[in-house]
């Protein structure tokens, strides 16, 4: 656009052959001052240089658009105006005019249109009226309201910008609003050449928007476009007579001149007449008659006089008629494959006819005739165009002098049939291309990489273009596959290739639609595991859908999905449950428990026989007082007892402070908070009540440990930050320091928990440098401990610079010499150390593994520092060293200098210090002024970090020399060397180094055990002998054996194995019933109380995430010991309790533990069997690192989800594991919700892979496909895995059966009978209901019946109940209940619409309806269907693929059986008899060539039904007579001309006699036996 020039430059291009680059043509320029395109039109507005608006299309000048009307506006507003005026310029001399009289609803004068604004378009005016009524002489309007620009165009909608600045939204018409016009438009756009296709849609869209109204019914607009196309042509359309359908309710009037009958005081019998014989009766009377139930009245031949008309042949579309014809014939033919369109073929046939007509096309004269006998007569109307005008004009090589019939082709693809590629328009006539496509390659069975298109279809080009280039199409679906497709999945993949969807497929014609749904059908079962979700939507499998639209939600571009943090919780899609979580009231901070965010629905489902989950809240809530039942005994004073009361209380607040640890793992991301509120932290009371009357005791009358409720402040912080899902979104910085508490300046410690745990989840990454150094700066030790431990958890693994530098300013080791001392808190420099192991995890980097190992013997000094709870500082520096070099001791060869295993085993040993070097001896000059150490290394220090980072370095290293080391001595003297809890250490080091030969045996952990230790345990009294400390060796066995077990806990944690868990169960019991036993005496209670603590750890690792009711009960028995009988179990003994109660339930029951190696690592952290004494005890162990198992916690519940409802449910599921040298081909069988195992050990999960009896539809994932990952995502996002129910099945729990009585599964899995079933046994059927049915089959309806027992069951097999229906009709309506209730039943409802119109189509046969031609075809293209979907169903189990054959699957039945469809074809060949009896006179008459006489409905579906072509197509035959006694003869003569055969038995001479005009194919002659029922079984044909 050119907007100070005033011009709009119009530049032509093209695309050359190959497509690869564009050719540039003329250039041409219309004058304009601002211009517009309007996509939904292909049009551009444009405003001239007059300031007037005007349409084109390209170069091409359509029309002048006036507005009039308009109002007067003071201000600038959008107004919405559609009353336009359109000045048409194409009014060509040559053209009839057309008269508008007729076609006008409304005889208002064009002024009044003008004046009134409405929505629609005032009369087409000349250049007089459009300067009458312009803006510039409106009279409401000032002289400066002179279109001056347009901006803001849509579609078809523009704003008109006025030079006085008002703004005016105006919305142009369409070009048309019937399918039946837009097609044809298309199909004469493409086959006309450019200008007069032009030419035709300029002239249409002026003519569509001429005076009146613009809603234009179907009829009406194609009556206006057939008439201008038909006047374009050169027809004079007043003297057309077309005998087209008229909808009686439409404004326009019949295209036939009216006849005037003078008035008469009573009526005759020619006015009843005059009504039979108009073409109002013709087109309408049977549908007419059909709608109110009547008794059809024929049609009165009535001579009427031929209206001649003459036809100019010099009008712009004479020459292109023969085109047009084939053109609109070919959209007809379209028409016929969409059921929506069949009222469109009843308007378009009679054009067709006359068109037809004048090119002399008896063929398509006869093809009409027998499609719609009642519209078009045999003859043809009255030629308009003379026979000399008629040859001159010139034929395409595209037209065919055979007319197209799709029907027909569709029906010989089946029948293999060698055809020509069928013709087609494209981009026109789609469904044709499609079903042409998918119907002749379903017969090829050719292969998918290479389809030969150009062998099936011939896409025809139109003058003066291009050839239209094959189509080509897209395999990048199909190419993706690497196992070789049945032909059931090439029809679907092909489906999907083409753009089909199901709404299309189910919009197809009953008769066309039934291989597509059959292929739907075969598929839907058991689809291949790699397709598009496009292709998962046209088998009806919404569920697969969604579980690949929920993956690709939770996977985004940077591949998050292996993100360790990518955990989501699960959304509530269920309305109703919702609504309920709404209606519950909000509880106060009090009654608060930190549990509330549980999902409650899954965990009644997954146990929904017990109270297992009340029973676990209870345990774990410290939010309420304690009760407190001791009874007064007489001789306790008041104040005495006040004060046992209060011991009492002190020995239950030592339990109620290890609650928060398992309520942390209880509730594992379970919620998703709200961000516009602070974080609820349930409260942590240490009060009591005392019964009856609940008097609040509280600890101030004895003395307690002071701040002994910090670190259990910090635990209940960090178990409610625990409950927020990493993959939450929207936590930042700003939300972190929000929830930090006010009006206080130090900062609480549950805050400090609560960063511990965001940093946990991964949420800490969002902290901003700002507010870390705000916390850091508060100086807070136990913040401190909080930040540093959840920004290394956060940034782990990733050698981050900066927080390596935040952890360097902690550490004194990893700053330089001269650096400034800094006073940093013993657990802070723990928490540093353990930081610098978990950013560096796996890394193996030299320096900090270099720097970690000298940690481990840092000695005391200089002067006070270092000098208190060293041990925890060593143990945190070995474990640190461990994931640094986790599983890299056999492969560090860039290590061997630094002798790593050597300088471990010094530490685990002993012997003389090694000397100090570097900045480390001028360091340690100075000596401790606490600690006296000597020249050795002390080994109660260094021996359990040292030996856990030499197990962890040399994981699964099988090296046999590390793991002597680690073995326990077998002498008394050497035993006496070690510690007993050490060789607890060096047990679990040799079972980490010796990973492979780890096994769930009492053989094996015995194998541990010492022979010298073996001899002396259990042996007193006369037994024992001298010189032997029995102690000593109790000690050490029992340590062995819980070392041995926590090695198996590790092993087959999350595993839910059943040997680990019998023989941990062993043990278990074996050491809780050792503490009642005076065998506790002999290795002192506490070392068996803290064997058992790491026993039962190692049991609840096992079965973690399982709920086991067994653990569930000994752990409730263990945290009963409370009081002074019970004096070695303290606070690390329920410590440890509640964490294997936590790890029982962890996450609500949706985590279980992962066994991969940073997994076993924050294990072996968080477990460390050595548990404090009190609550402020962290000398040996930083209690903060206990939180670490949630490095290895992983969700793997399995949920299933109804993909209909939103709601859980549960399912069948078989689960296969992957070959292992201890196992092969193992697979168990269980019901969903369930824990699965670790993934990596598994090959293939199935859903319901029983076929006989499941009641979902199955799925299956298989290890190494693209199915197995969709699989990870479902488990992390949380959402649950979407199932979908099968049609007539009901849910587990809702019904002992899939179906809901016993006579349904009877019914549809017994093969030997089908019954006759009562359309009452419906209501059983997934809630279809009787009435439902018997307004669709229009029979009365039954009595009320009671709901179906076992009694009533067995009545329902009977005879249909008494009516007063005729007997045709209860036939009927039996036939349809009994199938409706079949394919319900099993799973096959699409197939009801394809049976309810064919069973209805063969009743309206009988009834000759006017659509009897259409129907005909498509009840016979169902029964052709039936026998090719058997024998590509033979095809396809003679190479079944191996994917199902290792199902334990019932094989998938085609839609319509082969029986079904012989019954269909009697059932229809009965009505054909009858009328053979009455028309065989007419069908010999026919057959001979006699077209002088008037021939009957019933005689052209007659030929349709027995597939016989017309008589042009057959040879002439001399001296044959005409009578019917001849028939035998004459039958012979045309057996090897006549196509088609007749699917009949037992019938009259004449219908035997015509029944061999058959081809000699033998196909045809199988296909004919099939159809008798002499070889059922016979059907190749």
């Amino acid at each position: 656009m050119l907007s100070q020039a005033g011009l709009l430059r119009c530049i032509k291009y093209d695309y050359t052959n190959d497509k690869s680059s564009l050719v540039f043509g003329s250039v041409l320029s219309i004058p304009a001052r601002d211009a517009h395109p309007l996509k939904a039109l292909k049009m551009m507005i444009v405003v001239d240089s007059n300031n007037s608006l005007l349409l084109y299309t390209g170069t091409a000048h359509v029309s002048r658009i006036n507005i009039s009307g308009l109002p007067a506006f003071n201000s600038s507003l959008f107004k919405d105006f559609s009353s336009l005026n359109i000045s048409s310029h194409l009014q060509s001399p040559a053209t009839t005019p057309l008269r508008r009289t007729s076609l006008l609803t409304s005889s208002r004068p064009p002024s009044s249109a003008d004046a009134k604004f409405d929505v629609g378009l005032s009369p087409v005016v000349t250049e007089k009226m459009h300067m009458e009524t312009s803006f510039n002489d409106d009279p409401g309007l000032p002289l400066s309201s002179a279109i001056v620009a347009l901006r803001d165009a849509t579609d078809s909608r523009i704003t008109l910008e006025h030079a006085n600045g008002n703004l005016y939204r105006i919305t142009l018409p369409e070009m048309t609003s019937s399918p039946l016009v837009r097609h044809s438009l298309a199909a004469l756009r493409f086959i006309l050449p450019l200008d007069a296709a032009l030419q035709l849609i300029n002239k249409w869209y002026a003519t569509r928007n001429a005076p009146g109204s613009d809603d234009f019914s179907p009829q009406g607009e194609w009556t206006l476009f057939s008439m201008m196309m038909l006047s374009m042509i050169g027809y004079d359309t007043d003297k057309l007579a077309l005998t087209g359908p008229v909808d009686t309710g439409d404004a326009f009037s019949p295209m036939v001149a009216s006849k005037k009958f003078r008035a008469a005081d009573s009526g005759s019998d020619n006015d009843w007449e005059y009504i039979l014989s108009s073409s109002l009766h013709v087109a309408a009377g049977n549908s007419l008659s059909e709608m109110v139930g009547l008794q059809k009245v024929g049609v009165v031949q009535k001579q009427q006089e031929v209206n001649r008309g003459t036809v100019n042949t010099n009008a712009p579309l004479f020459s292109y008629l023969p085109s047009i014809h084939f053109a609109l014939h070919l959209v007809y033919e379209d028409f016929k494959l969409n059921s929506l369109h069949w009222e469109f073929c009843n308007l378009l046939v009679p054009c067709l006819d006359q068109l037809a007509a004048d090119l002399r096309a008896l063929q398509y004269l006869h093809h009409y005739w027998r499609d719609f006998p009642t519209v078009c007569p045999l003859q043809g109307p009255h030629p308009q165009v003379p026979l000399t005008d008629a040859l001159k004009l010139v034929r395409p090589a595209y037209v065919t002098q055979q007319p197209p019939q799709v029907l027909r082709h569709l029906y010989d693809v089946m029948e293999g049939a060698k055809l020509e590629p069928f013709p087609c328009i494209p981009h026109v006539c789609t469904t044709t291309k499609n079903l042409a496509l998918l119907y002749s390659i379903a017969a090829a069975d050719c292969d998918m990489q290479d389809i030969p298109v150009e062998r099936f279809l011939k896409c025809i080009s139109s003058n003066g273009q291009k050839s239209y280039a094959p189509i080509h199409l897209p395999v990048s679906t199909i190419q993706s596959t690497e196992i070789r497709l049945n032909i059931h999945e090439k029809i679907v993949l092909l489906t999907d290739e083409l753009g089909l969807t199901v709404r299309d497929i189910q919009l197809l014609s009953p008769g066309v639609s039934l291989l597509l749904m059959n292929a739907q059908h075969m598929c839907r079962m058991w689809p291949p595991e790699n397709w598009p979700a496009s292709a998962y939507n046209l088998i009806h499998r919404p569920d697969l859908v969604a579980q690949r639209d929920t993956a690709a939600r939770n996977e985004d571009n940077n591949g998050r999905l292996k993100d360790p943090f990518n955990i989501k919780v699960r959304c509530h899609h269920d309305q109703d449950l919702m609504q309920e979580v709404k209606k519950t009231p909000k509880l106060s901070k009090e009654e608060e428990d930190g549990m509330e965010t549980l999902d409650t629905d899954m965990l009644a489902l997954r146990w929904i026989e017990d109270q297992r989950i009340t029973e676990v809240r209870r345990m774990l809530c410290s939010s309420k007082a304690v009760t407190i039942n001791i009874v007064q005994r007489p001789e306790v004073s008041d104040h005495d007892f006040l004060e046992e009361q209060e011991r009492h209380l002190y020995a239950l607040c030592i339990r109620t402070m290890a609650l928060p640890l398992g309520r942390g793992m209880f509730t594992l991301c379970t919620s998703a908070p709200v961000i516009t509120e602070t974080l609820p932290i349930p409260k942590l009371n240490l009060s009591g009540k005392a019964p009856p009357r609940g008097t609040t005791i509280d600890l101030s009358n004895i003395e307690v440990p002071p701040n002994m409720d910090k670190w259990p402040h910090f635990h209940n912080g960090v178990a409610a930050g625990l409950k927020i899902a990493p993959n939450c979104g929207e936590i930042d910085s700003t939300w972190i320091v929000y929830n930090k508490p006010k009006g206080s300046l130090d900062i609480s410690t549950e805050h400090a928990g609560f960063l511990m745990a965001l940093g946990l989840t991964g949420h800490l990454r969002n902290l901003v440098t700002v507010n870390m150094h705000d916390y850091l700066a508060c100086g807070q030790e136990i913040t401190c401990v909080g930040l540093l431990l959840g920004l290394s958890v956060a940034k782990r693994g990733t050698m981050d610079i900066q927080t390596t530098k935040l952890l360097s300013v902690h550490l004194e080791c990893l700053l330089p010499p001269t650096s400034t001392e800094l006073d940093v808190p013993h657990t802070v420099q723990v928490a540093a150390v353990i930081g610098v192991g978990l950013v560096y995890q796996d890394t193996a980097h030299r320096h900090m593994a270099e720097v970690l190992m000298q940690e481990i013997g840092r000695p005391p000094g200089p002067e006070m520092e270092n000098s208190n709870d060293r041990e925890s500082y060593s143990l945190a520096a070995g474990l640190a060293l461990g994931l640094v070099m986790f599983g890299r001791g056999g492969e560090a060869a860039g290590f061997t200098d630094l002798n790593i295993a050597g300088e471990l085993y010094h530490y685990i040993e002993g012997g003389h210090k090694k000397p100090l070097f570097g900045i480390h001896r001028d360091k340690y000059k100075s000596p401790s002024y606490q600690i006296k150490e000597g020249d050795c290394v002390n080994i109660d220090v260094t021996a359990p970090g040292a030996t856990l980072a030499l197990g962890m370095i040399y994981f699964r290293s099988n090296n046999q020399a590390i793991a002597d080391w680690m073995v326990a001595p077998n002498t008394p003297y050497l035993l006496d060397q070690v510690r007993p809890d050490f060789l607890l250490l060096r047990t679990v080091a040799l079972g980490l180094i010796m990973w492979d030969e780890v096994v769930p045996s009492a053989e094996w952990i015995e194998s541990h055990v010492p022979p010298s230790v073996l001899t002396h345990i259990h042996r007193g009294g006369n037994q024992s002998s001298p010189g032997i400390d029995y102690e000593s060796m109790h000690q050490a066995f029992y340590n062995i054996l819980a070392g041995s077990c926590m090695v198996i806990g590790l092993k087959f944690a999350g595993s839910a194995n059943s040997e680990a868990f019998q023989i941990l169960w062993k043990y278990t019991h074996m050491f809780t019933n050792f503490t009642k036993r005076s065998v506790a005496e002999l290795a002192g209670k506490s070392t068996i109380e803290t064997c058992l603590n790491v026993i039962l750890l190692s049991l609840s690792m096992v079965m973690a995430g399982t709920g086991d009711l067994d653990v569930l009960r000994i752990v409730r028995y263990l945290r009963s010991r409370v009081g002074p009988s019970n004096s070695t179990v303290g606070y690390g003994s329920h410590l440890t309790i509640h964490m294997a109660l936590g790890f029982l339930f962890l996450g609500g029951g949706r985590f279980s533990l992962a066994t991969t190696n940073m997994a076993i690592a924050a294990l072996i952290i968080a477990c460390f069997p050595k548990f404090p004494t009190h609550s402020n005890d962290n000398r040996y162990h930083l209690q903060a690192l206990r939180h670490l198992y949630v490095l290895a916690a992983e969700p793997r519940l399995l949920m299933p989800v109804d993909v209909d409802t939103g709601r859980l449910c549960q399912v069948n599921v078989t689960v296969s594991f992957s070959n292992s040298k201890q196992y092969k081909s193992q697979s168990y069988d269980t019901l969903a919700p369930l824990m699965l195992p670790e993934l990596s050990k598994l090959s293939e999960i199935i859903i319901e892979g029983d076929a006989s009896d499941h009641r979902y539809w199955p799925v299956r994932f298989s290890n190494g496909n693209k199915s197995w990952g969709i699989l990870e995502a479902l488990l992390r996002c949380g959402d649950g895995l979407a199932v979908q129910l099968k049609d007539g099945r009901y849910p587990y729990g809702a019904a002992p059966y899939g179906l809901q009585v016993k006579l349904a599964r009877l019914l549809t899995q017994d093969d030997s009978a089908r019954w006759t079933i009562k359309s009452s046994v419906l209501e059983e059927v997934s809630g279809c209901s009787a009435s439902l049915v018997h307004s669709m089959v229009g029979g009365t309806l039954p009595p009320h019946s009671s709901p179906a027992t076992g009694a009533s069951t067995s009545a329902s097999v009977s005879a249909p109940e008494a009516s007063k229906m005729e007997e045709g009709d209860a036939a009927f309506t039996q036939a349809l209940v009994t199938i409706i209730y079949e394919y319900l039943s099993v799973g096959k409802p699409q197939a009801i619409t394809n049976w309810l119109a064919a069973l209805q189509g063969v009743r309206r046969i009988s009834t000759l309806s006017q659509r009897t031609g259409l129907l005909l075809w498509h009840v016979k293209l169902i029964v052709r269907a039936a026998h090719f979907m058997h024998r590509l169903n033979q095809d396809d189990n003679a190479c079944s693929s191996p994917l199902e054959d290792n199902t334990k699957e019932v094989k998938t039945r085609p839609l319509v059986s082969a029986e079904q469809a012989l019954s269909l074809s009697k059932r229809l060949e009965l009505v054909i008899d009858t009328w053979l009896e009455e028309t065989k006179e007419e069908v010999v008459r026919y057959l001979k060539g006699d077209t002088e006489k008037q021939y009957s409905a019933k005689c052209a579906f007659t030929l349709v039904m027995l597939h016989l072509p017309p008589f042009t197509d057959l040879p002439a035959i001399k001296g044959l007579e005409p009578s019917w006694g001849n028939k035998k003869r004459y039958v012979r003569s045309l057996s090897q001309d006549v196509e088609g055969h007749l699917n009949a038995n037992d019938l009259r001479p004449a219908y035997r006699a015509l029944k061999k005009l058959h081809s000699k194919s033998p196909s045809r002659v199988s296909a004919i036996r099939a159809a008798d029922g002499r070889h059922v079984s016979d059907m190749d044909g």
